[in-house]
């Protein structure tokens, strides 16, 4: 689906395909739109991402970002950059006080943003600054609110989740279009918790085409070879990103002890610490760290080496983990990889309906370690081949920010950009 709640996206589908131009096709002496984007972390890899298929739209970009200090390190932004401030990952009262004092560099820069033609921020807390940078700014260019996660802080009765969620609605009020990674997020939160009823986007957690072709060929070293290794014909399950899933970890550790399993693990523990991380690898030694990995460029190489992939998250239960569509679904299916998932899940549901993996009831820990004992090469072998078979537009995009973007701006963005486009 790719779509509004108002079916616009639909129109602007059917459009280009009647002949509409992309967005990359902007005659000479037209004005190249601006879009300012606020993000939490500068060097997360969806950050990155999402900036370079903006970029790759055709859009110049002014990023308002923050950073965190925990993985990718070494990664300096290829877009105009204002530094805001570093944040610490799950801190809200310190990010608090990290946002108010951005509001020094923001207002230094506030006419760079004011001939801005759109602004665009992930997660709450982002789209305040965002709205607040805007009027600072003196604009009235219209505003994008992406979301990847429904965080826990805005669920529940709690004092807390009231404001969150009082908050976001205003957030909402002022939004052009919602952009989402799951429609499980409409269909579980923003309908029924937030009584929204604007435009919304569906843009899936897919592989950037042309930020792949980029970096295709160029892994950071050989993991298969690693892992033949130290293989000795047992099954690997990769385990691949941000390891916030504590009871997955757990569960992953001791069925490694009891079945012929390899646990190969690339990414950063960010739900468990490095020293509780530490202390699980040393007590588990059939799970493999082999350190971080760059997205998407180690993509290949890291789920070449492996059997299957973990799609468990058990960190929000019930909410954000049931209703997501996780980066590692598109990415384990565009390099051929089933993957392993929690029944009734909107992650399972897509999983059954491409026939990409197996899915597993409550309780799961028993249902795998009978799944591992008894699956057979041959199997493992069949349904690789059929994932590998699907297509590949399904896990990759071309596209799908440019149909966005005509969906907020209007046709007139095809037919080149002035200034003047800034104040509709």
């Amino acid at each position: 689906m790719q779509g509004t709640s108002s079916g616009r996206g639909q129109d602007f589908q059917m459009e280009r395909k009647q002949g509409g131009r992309d967005l990359g096709s902007i005659e000479p002496g037209c004005t190249v739109a601006k879009v300012v984007y606020f993000g939490l972390d500068s060097q997360n890899f969806n950050t990155i991402a999402r900036i370079s298929a903006l970029q790759d739209a055709g859009l110049e970009v002014l990023g308002m970002t923050f950073r965190r200090r925990s993985f990718n390190q070494g990664f300096a932004p290829t877009w105009e950059n204002v530094a805001l401030g570093e944040t610490r990952i799950g801190s809200y009262l310190s990010r608090a006080w990290v946002m108010v004092k951005a509001l020094g560099p923001i207002w230094a820069n506030r006419e760079k943003m004011s001939g801005a033609s759109l602004f665009f921020a992930r997660n709450l807390d982002m789209a305040a600054l965002a709205l607040a940078s805007r009027f600072l700014s003196g604009s009235q260019a219209p505003f994008v609110y992406e979301v990847r996660d429904i965080r826990s802080a805005v669920l529940g009765n709690g004092l807390r989740a009231r404001a969150f969620r009082w908050l976001e609605r205003r957030v909402l009020a002022r939004t052009k279009m919602l952009e989402v990674s799951s429609p499980g997020f409409i269909e579980n939160y923003f309908v029924p918790l937030q009584g929204y009823r604007g435009q919304w986007f569906l843009s899936e957690n897919k592989l950037h085409g042309p930020q792949l072709r980029k970096v295709a060929g160029k892994p950071s070293g050989d993991a298969k070879a690693k892992v033949d290794a130290i293989r000795r014909g047992r099954r690997v399950i990769g385990v691949f990103g941000a390891f916030r899933c504590v009871r997955s970890l757990e569960m992953l550790g001791d069925l490694s002890d009891r079945l012929p399993v390899l646990v190969y693990l690339r990414g950063y523990p960010t739900g468990l610490g490095i020293e509780a991380f530490r202390n699980l690898l040393g007590r588990h030694p059939n799970m493999v760290y082999d350190g971080e990995f760059s997205s998407p460029r180690d993509l290949g190489e890291i789920y070449g080496a492996v059997d299957m992939a973990w799609g468990f998250d058990f960190s929000s239960a019930g909410a954000n983990s049931a209703w997501l569509l996780p980066n590692r679904l598109y990415d384990s299916g565009y390099y051929g990889v089933p993957l392993l998932v929690a029944s009734g899940t909107q992650t399972a549901r897509k999983v059954g309906e491409l026939d990409m993996g197996w899915t597993f009831d409550e309780p799961v820990a028993e249902g795998l370690e009978r799944f591992l004992r008894e699956v057979t090469p041959e199997e493992i072998a069949l349904k690789k081949g059929h994932v590998a078979s699907l297509p590949r537009d399904l896990f990759c995009e071309e596209d799908d920010t440019g149909q966005m973007l005509r969906a907020v701006l209007g046709p007139s963005f095809r037919e080149g950009w002035s200034g003047e486009m800034s104040k509709m």
